[in-house]
């Protein structure tokens, strides 16, 4: 799946995202509230600007990934893979 379809399915309603296969995606001035992207392949991806609110983001493979002020605000983070990841000016925010 490409960034343009991602992105159209998401606008569109869909928030299940799990399981898949998004290496390399480019996500940038997107608000992404309570998707579900557990389990998900984002491995060199390059997020900025980006707004994860109420997500469930367990088991993403996030390594190698390029992340700049990326928002992570009450997400589940469990088991998430940042091997090698930068998170410039990205926060974690939890309640």
């Amino acid at each position: 799946m490409d960034n343009e379809e991602f992105l159209e399915q998401y606008e569109s309603g869909r928030r299940d995202f799990s399981g898949l296969y998004l290496e390399g995606i480019m996500l940038g001035n997107v608000s992404l509230k309570k998707i579900d992207l557990s389990e998900s392949v984002l491995a060199a991806a390059q997020i900025s600007r980006t707004s994860f609110v109420g997500s469930n983001l367990s088991k993403v493979n996030f390594e190698d990934v390029q992340m700049e002020k990326v928002l992570f605000e009450n997400c589940n983070l469990r088991e998430v893979n940042l091997l090698k990841a930068s998170l410039t000016g990205s926060i974690s925010l939890m309640q």
